[in-house]
């Protein structure tokens, strides 16, 4: 199954639409989350833990390269149609690595 770009130029239009995504002109936005840890943690919080910041980190880098196109966006789902349509490309080029060079 391969990558259908148009669908994602639909959802796109659709959700800018709908308000989802929004035009924008600021250059940066601040976005802070703080959690209570548990008295005492057990091993799985710090899964748990593990997982949600990595998640948000790559929530936030998608939020902000969409942001560097001068868009916002309101949803997760807005973030991941936004980044299908603004910053994949319409073809991937493979590159072939020899070995030793």
């Amino acid at each position: 199954m391969g990558f259908d770009k148009s669908i994602y130029a639909e959802k796109f239009v659709q959700l800018l639409g709908e308000g989802f995504i929004v035009r924008s002109e600021a250059s940066f936005l601040i976005a802070s989350h703080h959690k209570n840890p548990p008295e005492v943690p057990d091993k799985i919080y710090w899964f748990q833990w593990a997982i949600t910041i990595a998640y948000y980190s790559m929530l936030f880098a998608a939020k902000s390269a969409i942001l560097s196109k001068g868009y916002e966006v309101k949803t997760h789902n807005a973030a991941q149609i936004a980044l299908g349509h603004l910053l994949v490309p319409d073809e991937l080029r493979l590159r072939s690595f020899k070995s030793g060079s």
